[in-house]
């Protein structure tokens, strides 16, 4: 016998329960669930009361049929602009077990799947109003918790992290043509060596707008981790002329802009980015062709994670010694 009409009685009516009384900073809800092998879609909403013309904080709808997740508000009975884009690659599974987070950061719930972040949503209602959780479609759920969590995602969640040490590479693997999407998330367990340099071989999407690399501390999504080097791109209205920015993050200040020079890159093309770590600088390189150089603002040995998003593929990441 198929275990349907069961999964299907537990999940109607509603699962509706109420939240603790006073929800905080760094309160972490915690869905655990199965999804039933015919679900096309189900909904997770924070609403304000129990009433069904509450208000709701937070209105998460994925669709598994076209393998996306909906992000909304409803206010005095009007939606609010839809949220779809993600950078995280969809990871939801008929007739597979779920874990989701919702964290309460200071502006946003960020929300991660199976311990990967998917994506945020700032608040358009004071937490405070919020009271209850409701979960509706064609799912059973297992158990909703909360815990009060330091970093986000939880460790014990997120898959093991990509390491990357000196003289090492990160590439698609051999039996896969594809490139890796972003974001990538790499761990230096050497750090960022002086005299040493990080190689990027990407691919241009043929809409890209921006992208960015990073040199941090924690391959954590929040807090925000310190960031030792940020080089970010943007495109131009021009569309095949890039703005490249420098900058650095600490104690949750970003400090000021540098402006480096004006790159061509042509869609839908390969591109190289090469980062190396002088005595006192960072000289970068595009395509063999110099950049610019950013010096340091601060130490530079606390570098522990490579952090790369945008919207650009990976092929190949290498760190190896500038002598080599």
């Amino acid at each position: 016998m198929s275990q349907e009409p069961l999964i299907r009685q537990s999940i109607f009516p509603q699962t509706v329960k109420n939240l603790p009384e006073q929800l905080k900073t760094g309160m972490c809800i915690i869905i655990n669930g199965f999804l039933d092998i015919n679900c096309a879609k189900f909904v997770v909403d924070l609403v304000c009361d129990r009433s069904p013309k509450s208000d709701i904080a937070l209105h998460i709808k994925p669709v598994l049929s076209r393998r996306y997740i909906v992000r909304n508000c409803r206010i005095g009975g009007q939606w609010g602009e839809e949220e779809l884009t993600s950078m995280q690659k969809f990871s939801l599974e008929r007739n597979k077990k779920f874990v989701m987070d919702i964290l309460l950061a200071e502006k946003e719930f960020l929300v991660a799947i199976n311990g990967n972040h998917f994506c945020g949503f700032i608040y358009r209602i004071p937490l405070s109003f919020v009271k209850v959780i409701k979960i509706n479609g064609n799912l059973s759920i297992n158990n909703i918790q909360y815990e009060m969590i330091d970093i986000y995602p939880r460790p014990s969640t997120r898959p093991d992290p990509i390491q990357l040490m000196l003289g090492g590479v990160i590439e698609s693997p051999s039996s896969s043509s594809s490139p890796m999407r972003t974001p990538l998330a790499a761990v230096l367990p050497q750090g960022f060596p002086n005299d040493s340099e990080l190689q990027i071989n990407g691919y241009i999407k043929i809409v890209s707008r921006t992208f960015f690399i990073n040199l941090q501390n924690g391959i954590h999504t929040w807090p925000h981790p310190d960031v030792h080097f940020h080089l970010k791109s943007i495109s131009s209205p021009a569309f095949d002329n890039q703005t490249f920015f420098y900058n650095t993050r600490s104690n949750g200040v970003w400090g000021r802009q540098e402006r480096a020079n004006i790159y061509r890159f042509t869609p839908a093309t390969n591109f190289n980015v090469v980062i190396q770590r002088l005595k006192d600088r960072y000289s970068i390189k595009v395509d063999d062709q110099l950049l610019g150089e950013f010096k340091f603002r601060e130490k530079v040995d606390k570098i522990n994670t490579l952090y790369i998003q945008g919207e650009i593929y990976i092929n190949s990441v290498y760190m190896r010694s500038i002598f080599q």
